[in-house]
């Protein structure tokens, strides 16, 4: 069965769409035109952005076009080796790369949360990397995203400005 179909516009994240990545920050990846067409095409991936800014940046587009807010879990972050050789005893340089530099070949996406595992088993067929989850859509303030690493509280940081699919 083929679910492939294009999706009105505009797309809006959904409260509860689960938010990830297509790739680690910091590796290289190829295929990104054909990722992009993926998240295009596939029904069940509700919007997506560059991260050429970081996910605050990506982001920040994403929940004021919605009216939504986000949660993010930092060690969900996915890193390439590299960059935790480099950062590994500085976990705050990892955070800071990921939230405000970025990486121009991973796309930060939300996708609905009953079609999630599907849509990243099929990812992971067809590209060979899987999606890595970090967060959720939540209701509240699009200005605010809150930041949960392990069992602290959350910090809230301002933003400033058969294929499955």
């Amino acid at each position: 069965m083929n679910i492939i179909q294009t999706k009105p516009n505009p797309r809006l994240a959904l409260i509860d769409d689960i938010i990830c990545l297509s790739g680690k920050i910091g590796s290289s990846q190829r295929g990104t035109i054909k990722k992009i067409e993926y998240m295009t095409l596939c029904k069940y991936v509700h919007v997506f952005n560059d991260m050429c800014d970081g996910i605050n940046e990506s982001l920040k587009y994403i929940l004021n076009l919605s009216g939504v807010s986000a949660e993010i879990q930092l060690e969900d972050i996915p890193f390439a080796q590299s960059l935790v050789k480099q950062y590994g005893s500085q976990p705050s340089r990892l955070y800071k790369k990921a939230l405000y530099e970025g990486d121009d070949d991973v796309m930060l996406l939300t996708i609905d949360p009953k079609y999630f595992a599907d849509v990243s088993i099929d990812y992971q067929i067809r590209f060979g990397a899987p999606l890595h989850a970090i967060g959720r859509i939540v209701n509240g303030d699009p200005q605010h995203i809150n930041y949960i690493e392990n069992a602290f509280p959350t910090m809230q940081f301002n933003i400033p400005g058969e294929h499955f699919c």
